[in-house]
């Protein structure tokens, strides 16, 4: 079941992001530099402040009644390498616990906002994706996703390359 994520929810979403993305970019930086990050960045105040503001769009995904993995996405954002793509979203995050991976969930999420894209006029989608994320990266070329640059994502001190990736819609 999907479902739009309420203000309720932010301490769950600040748990299952923290988690998932440790999970994924535990070797991206010092272990230290990256709880910082994540207790600023993903702290249960700074998910209510996201989800308190009106175009960051969160869905949150139900497997078997426990909460899999949550989506963000953001309408009228072009990626910098496109910047007259007025009319594109952002899939700023598409995060899932370890134990739910391998049962097409995450597939079943993106489509579902992919198609709220498309409903609202959006000519493409795009993310960022650590470089080190070969799991991420290998899932989205699979769904169609092209590299059309990079972009530095500082965590603390540390500056890691992510790619910047677009659908067109």
């Amino acid at each position: 079941m999907i479902t739009k994520a309420e203000i309720t929810y932010a301490e769950i979403i600040s748990i299952i992001g923290k988690q998932t993305f440790f999970e994924a970019h535990e070797t991206s930086a010092p272990k230290e530099e990256l709880e910082n990050y994540l207790n600023e960045s993903l702290s249960k105040e700074a998910i209510s402040k996201e989800l308190n503001n009106p175009v960051n769009i969160f869905h949150l995904l139900f497997h078997e009644n426990d909460l899999a993995g949550y989506s963000k996405i953001i309408y009228n954002t072009p990626p910098p390498q496109l910047p007259d793509t007025t009319d594109a979203c952002k899939l700023e995050r598409i995060y899932f616990l370890q134990k739910f991976h391998g049962k097409k969930l995450g597939l079943k999420l993106f489509n579902f906002n992919k198609e709220l894209c498309i409903q609202n006029n959006q000519s493409g989608m795009w993310l960022t994706v650590w470089i080190g994320n070969e799991r991420a990266i290998n899932f989205y070329e699979k769904l169609g996703f092209k590299t059309i640059g990079e972009i530095i994502f500082k965590v603390g001190n540390i500056e890691s390359p992510n790619l910047v990736m677009w659908l067109a819609l």
